[in-house]
């Protein structure tokens, strides 16, 4: 089992800090666009469920 020393926890903090602001950019979801056809009702159903 590894020793944990105050250098190795600054190195983890260091890092966390480095790594945190990045996760926050992966939790969000791209924009999409959806182009409806008037004659067809399956565009409203098919943003819902992608939603």
């Amino acid at each position: 089992m590894p020793q944990l020393t105050r250098r190795s926890l600054l190195a983890d903090a260091a890092s966390l800090c480095v790594v945190a602001p990045q996760l926050s950019f992966a939790q969000t979801a791209p924009a999409v666009q959806v182009l409806k056809d008037p004659n067809c009702g399956c565009c409203k159903a098919w943003v819902r469920s992608a939603s």
